[in-house]
């Protein structure tokens, strides 16, 4: 079954990125409002997304790291 996301949603979502990269104490605030607005769920959604993402490239550039170590040990 295939979901048709409102435009507000993708708007949020979309606008979370760059609140949490740029504004982090505003977007903390905003995702705070309790009501089931469109906008607001897709900024939860879209600040969850970022920092996953965030932290998926953290590991990568720790795994890169340790495997450049590895190989100066190896020497």
């Amino acid at each position: 079954m295939e979901t048709t996301l409102s435009p507000h949603y993708i708007k949020g979502f979309n606008n979370a990125y760059f609140l949490a990269e740029h504004n982090p104490t505003l977007i903390n605030k905003l995702i705070t409002i309790e009501k089931d607005i469109d906008y607001i769920n897709g900024l939860k959604d879209g600040k969850k997304t970022y920092e996953l993402e965030q932290q998926k490239s953290r590991i990568s550039d720790l795994r890169k790291l340790r495997s450049k170590d590895d190989k100066n040990l190896h020497r």
